[in-house]
């Protein structure tokens, strides 16, 4: 039985859009989202850690330190849904009003930045470094190879404490590198970005999903576990 499911990943993962919502709202309801729904289905808790504008750096600086520390166990279900290789976290000093900047949280003595290229955020001293940044040091081979060596390292760590791991695979990822094993496997959902009532077409998006969407998916992820004989 699966006790807790944790979910990381990005806005994919984290925002629930109806017709006429803000980007806003519909990121403040992570029980409308699939890892919210598959819960429910699991009868288990939602850990839910995907953040809008979320990057790799985060999915492995927050998966490896909850399994580290004891909090991710062996009855429990791991989520990931992996995005651009080109994003990033970035901790600084300046601290600002989150109830005014989405693309940021508290850490420790600072707060840390959701970067995303051409889409600079922060104050102007923040807004100037990522800027830099994005011109002068994103280079897709040398981000994909970082990536590859620690997407494995993880799926070796899941495998090392036995901790059943779903990769999602969407538009926007390929894993023909990924190792299945008795405790890693993943669900492709390309298909649901297909189908119009899955998607908040009120504003053309294509990436993101309704709660129609959401539910379709954690019914695929649960025909998986089915599948695999965790539930």
């Amino acid at each position: 039985m699966i006790k807790k499911v944790w979910t990381y990943g990005c806005s994919v993962s984290n925002c629930s859009y109806s017709p006429g919502q803000d980007v806003i709202d519909a990121c403040l309801h992570p029980e409308r989202t699939y890892s919210g729904y598959l819960s429910d289905l699991l009868q288990a808790e939602n850990m839910h850690y995907a953040k809008g504008c979320g990057s790799n750096d985060r999915i492995f600086r927050l998966v490896c330190n909850h399994i580290i520390n004891g909090q991710i166990k062996s009855d429990d279900l791991i989520i990931i849904q992996y995005t651009n290789v080109h994003r990033r976290e970035f901790w600084s000093r300046h601290e600002i009003d989150l109830n005014k900047w989405r693309m940021r949280e508290q850490y420790k003595d600072g707060q840390l930045l959701r970067f995303m290229p051409k889409w600079p955020d922060g104050n102007p001293i923040e807004k100037n470094f990522q800027e830099i940044y994005a011109d002068n040091f994103l280079g897709i081979d040398y981000d994909i190879d970082v990536f590859e060596g620690r997407n494995m390292s993880l799926q070796a760590l899941c495998e090392l404490y036995k901790i059943p791991t779903i990769f999602i695979t969407s538009k926007s990822t390929d894993f023909d590198f990924l190792q299945k094993t008795k405790y890693i496997d993943k669900v492709d959902i390309k298909e649901f970005f297909l189908i119009d009532q899955y998607l908040p077409l009120f504003n053309d998006d294509d990436g993101h999903f309704t709660p129609a969407g959401h539910k379709a998916v954690a019914k695929k992820i649960y025909k998986k576990l089915l599948d695999l004989n965790l539930v």
